[in-house]
């Protein structure tokens, strides 16, 4: 008999509520979760589907320790325990802070998802919309690749904490067909389509539910290019350029100037808030930072 990957989470999803679960026995070899990262949008989403639908574990995303200090982040339910061998999973210098760590984690899907674009594409004055960790990934991965000034399609209307980022702009509508490149980052494309123009490329980086469509017509209309940007797209189990990617993205994370304003970006919170937590995003209390750090002790 095989040994499982991972054991079932710690938090339940059922009829739109929260329920922390207790410890549940783990495999010699597997290592648990000691962190779990959240994308409060994506965790929201979940947790409304329950309301009316089958009961799920939370979360995809989990960092954990290895045996020589190491950071591992694997995909599985939050809190859950692991083998480090569990496809997907990536390894980070247990030096680097664990916001520092999960916010590469963000950026490594679009430094993945911006491989695909067409040859000759200007990054200057692209426009990624939304303001959540996928969005936050994107505008660091574009910055990395060079460009000076991307603009940010949001509809909060506070300052989200990435507007912050020298050569970001925010704005309320950009002005169609002006962009080379729009960024969906929120996995509801139409808003993109909205403002795309002939030639213009919209990247889906923001993963859309499963009844999400796109409509074809308007892609018909606008001459627009639509490309899919999921970060595992091509990419075969064990795939060593997906580490790499990892590598250089969090080489270039921990080099940037302004560390404590992405220290900002992420809030962390004791596991033992999580009812409250989802309590509160029921209600609309979203947090301020797009990402959120559950701490298991």
């Amino acid at each position: 008999m095989s040994m499982p990957l991972s054991t079932s989470g710690r938090v339940r999803f059922t009829q739109g509520r929260a329920r922390l679960l207790p410890l549940t026995p783990s495999a010699p070899g597997m290592v648990r979760a000691q962190v779990s990262v959240l994308s409060p949008g994506t965790e929201l989403r979940h947790l409304a589907q329950t309301e009316h639908g089958p009961d799920r574990d939370a979360g995809y995303m989990n960092m954990a320790r290895t045996p020589d200090g190491g950071w591992i982040l694997a995909p599985c339910a939050h809190g859950a325990a692991f083998t480090p061998h569990i496809p997907g999973a990536v390894k980070a210098d247990g030096r680097l802070p664990a916001h520092l760590v999960a916010m590469g984690r963000f950026q490594l899907m679009a430094a993945c998802g911006l491989t695909r674009l067409p040859e000759g594409i200007d990054l200057d004055e692209a426009v990624v919309v939304g303001s959540g960790p996928v969005a936050a990934g994107c505008v660091l991965e574009l910055r990395r690749r060079g460009a000076d000034r991307i603009r940010l399609w949001t509809r909060r209307t506070d300052t989200p904490p990435i507007a912050h980022l020298p050569g970001l702009a925010c704005m309320t509508r950009p002005e169609t067909g002006r962009a080379d490149l729009v960024v969906d980052a929120t996995g509801q494309p139409q808003r993109a389509l909205e403002v795309a123009g002939p030639g213009t490329v919209v990247g889906l980086l923001g993963t859309p539910d499963t009844d999400t469509a796109l409509d074809a017509l308007a892609v018909h209309r606008s001459g627009a290019v639509v490309v899919g940007m999921h970060e595992l797209a091509g990419i075969t189990p064990g795939d060593p350029t997906y580490q790499d990617t990892f590598d250089r993205v969090l080489g270039w994370l921990a080099d940037v100037d302004e560390q404590r304003l992405l220290a900002s970006w992420c809030r962390s919170l004791p596991a033992g808030q999580a009812p409250e937590f989802y309590a509160d995003l029921r209600r609309g209390r979203r947090p301020t930072e797009p990402i959120v750090l559950w701490e298991w002790t």
